[in-house]
């Protein structure tokens, strides 16, 4: 019995054990493949990074890398083809022309948000905060864009911001998922549960092209072959596969694989902007790897070749 009993509790206890085996292949590079999607992180925004205890940092890599672009239950929508230059937007807001002080966007809170929409054919909001750089430098080119367009659509449009850091207006910036500054968001039809986040360039012409874009779709204009594909992809977004609308959400699908060096290093997937300030403590990093392995990857009709 006392040999049974020692003998079981051999069997049922867990050992764990070290083993280095040295690779065998002279090349003193490695292939990393993956493939994951990061939930709430927009394509744009997802920089795949390396670094070693050699002290190489590569950050933003490209290469062999592709991105789609996903909606809120990780469906694929479309392949990300086209990168817009990245131009310096910088030089674009000092040449903004001077606008009168008087001329201030409309302010947002979540008690005036909703009757704000409803009231309007098309809002364009701006989502900001005062510490951010780049909301500074952008603040007189959407000052410029409420004097404009107001003029133009003669009270049909409206050009409104939000402080994201003011206590009676963070909640709307919660409630539009809003985690990098500035974000300038969209909403037509009075449609407060369905918006577009805008990513052309920022500029008073680009805005009054996109806002002319909307008004004509809800006017049932005619609209050109390369305009109706944008407005498609847009709706697309935002309906699951039954028609219904989904919460605009927007993830990224990331494959492909990176070489690095044979030492001790990381993969990192991150959010990175030229353009914004992220706030950390909303980024949703929320992720799935579908396949992450090392070396050469096979095909599944080499796996099935491979002894069991």
């Amino acid at each position: 019995i006392t040999l049974f009993v020692l003998e079981l509790n051999n069997y049922l206890s867990t050992n764990v054990s070290t083993e280095i085996v040295i690779d065998d292949f002279e090349d003193s590079f490695l292939k990393i493949n993956f493939d994951i999607t990061m939930e709430r992180l927009a394509c744009p925004f997802v920089s795949i990074d390396t670094e070693n205890v050699l002290g190489t940092h590569k950050l933003n890599l490209t290469r062999n890398i592709r991105k789609w672009k996903v909606k809120t239950k990780g469906t694929v929508q479309r392949r990300i083809t086209e990168t817009r230059p990245d131009i310096d937007r910088l030089n674009v807001q000092v040449r903004a022309k001077p606008v009168p002080d008087h001329i201030e966007p409309d302010t947002l809170t979540p008690t005036n948000f909703e009757e704000y929409v409803k009231n309007h054919d098309v809002v364009m909001v701006e989502f900001f905060a005062p510490w951010c750089v780049w909301s500074q430098r952008f603040a007189p080119v959407w000052k410029q864009t409420a004097h404009e367009l107001r003029k133009k659509y003669k009270g049909r449009v409206g050009i409104a911001q939000c402080d994201c850091t003011a206590q009676d207006q963070t909640r709307l910036c919660h409630m539009n998922h809003v985690d990098r500054f500035p974000t300038i968001i969209s909403y037509k039809n009075g449609n407060t549960h369905t918006h577009e986040v805008f990513h052309g360039d920022r500029t008073v012409e680009s805005f009054s092209e996109h806002v002319d874009l909307q008004l004509r779709t809800l006017e049932r204009a005619p609209v050109s072959e390369g305009e109706r594909e944008v407005l498609e992809v847009e709706e697309a977004d935002y309906l699951d596969g039954d028609g219904e609308h989904l919460p605009a959400f927007e993830g990224c699908h990331v494959s492909g694989n990176v070489l690095v060096q044979k030492v001790p290093g990381s993969l990192i997937v991150s959010a990175v902007s030229s353009k914004h300030s992220f706030d950390t403590t909303r980024v949703n990093m929320t992720h799935r790897v579908h396949h992450l392995t090392f070396g050469q990857k096979f095909e599944d009709e080499e796996l099935t070749l491979l002894p069991d």
